[in-house]
């Protein structure tokens, strides 16, 4: 068999597929238990839940602790670097919620295909990082593609499109966040379980009043009861559903990174990207006006650019000499 089809090759292979696929699910769950009960607060909190459950019943599976790496953290030393990260999970969760109640799932995943820019603005302007000349010339057609693919919500629903634009900002604030927190040199040194379980923990508990009150209150007091189109025995298993898949998407991306290298996994977030937005289109039969496939496809465009440019940054940076200490280490982005 080809070194290419080797063990690790088809295992990474395997996982990307996976890693789709769960994604995918999760969008398209997603905007169906908002469809048949426009509650955004009930889904988020229901996600956050579902993902503590499961990883502290995944923590105990075998196949974990060595795919993961997964291994015993001090409570306390784990809560103090998850607390700040909770709050972001919790904010980018619920302007996702509301974003993906009012717009279609190929909308806001498009519109959160701006990660890029956000990212590239934040570390200039606060962190005075430089970029090469691709890295900003891929920003023209990945901006001028979202505009495009969107143009037909900007007056329909502009709300919509402001809680994504919101949701893609807090991601990236807590991707900032979060590459020093799961830095090899952060001083919590948290494995990828413990991560989920007390953030997912922790985002519950910050949630929890925000949905009693907004969901629940006005429930028990029939000022204005969320309507349910469906049966509650299908809805309970759309939110069972949705839970496993969100949590799914989650402990792939971490198993992505923990076998392979930061470029690599960057290509596949790509793919995942374009992957969900077309799954999500053919899944809801969404009809697709000339211009906004045009602007799909430059946002695609302008992601591959972007993508280039990194590893083009990265393999230039291999060359040079560098101290331990500036040395870059792998991070994960947050998956949503």
């Amino acid at each position: 068999m080809p070194a290419v089809f080797n063990g690790h090759s088809l295992l990474f292979i395997a996982l990307c597929l996976l890693w789709f696929a769960a994604s995918s699910m999760t969008g398209v769950s997603s905007k169906a238990v908002l469809t048949a009960m426009p509650a955004p607060v009930s889904l988020t909190i229901a996600q956050f839940a579902s993902a503590a459950l499961c990883a502290f019943a995944f923590a105990f599976a075998p196949l974990s602790q060595s795919l993961l790496h997964s291994k015993p953290h001090s409570a306390a030393v784990i809560l103090r670097a998850a607390a700040p990260l909770s709050v972001f999970q919790v904010a980018g969760h619920v302007f996702g919620s509301l974003a993906t109640a009012k717009l279609s799932v190929s909308t806001v995943q498009t519109v959160k295909a701006l990660s890029p820019l956000f990212t590239v603005a934040a570390d200039r302007f606060l962190f005075c990082a430089n970029y090469s000349s691709l890295t900003y010339l891929s920003l023209f057609p990945l901006t001028a593609g979202v505009v495009a693919a969107c143009s037909q919500d900007l007056s329909a629903h502009p709300l919509g499109l402001v809680c994504a634009l919101l949701s893609a900002l807090v991601f990236v604030a807590q991707n900032l966040l979060g590459k020093k927190v799961l830095s090899p040199d952060s001083p919590a040194k948290i494995d990828h379980l413990s991560l989920i379980f007390y953030s997912s923990a922790i985002a519950f508990c910050i949630t929890l009043p925000v949905w009693l009150y907004c969901d629940v209150l006005p429930f028990l007091l029939r000022v204005s009861p969320v309507s349910i189109a469906v049966s509650p025995l299908y809805l309970g298993a759309a939110f069972f559903f949705n839970g496993l898949c969100h949590f799914a998407q989650n402990v792939l991306a971490f198993a992505l990174l923990s076998i392979t290298s930061p470029v690599s996994y960057s290509i596949a977030s790509l793919i995942k990207r374009i992957f969900i937005i077309v799954f999500s289109i053919l899944w809801f039969r969404q009809p697709t006006r000339p211009v906004q496939a045009l602007g799909i496809l430059s946002t695609f465009f302008g992601l591959y650019l972007y993508d280039r440019a990194k590893l083009v940054s990265k393999s230039r940076d291999a060359l040079l000499p560098v101290s331990e200490k500036s040395q870059p280490h792998p991070s994960r982005s947050s998956d949503n």
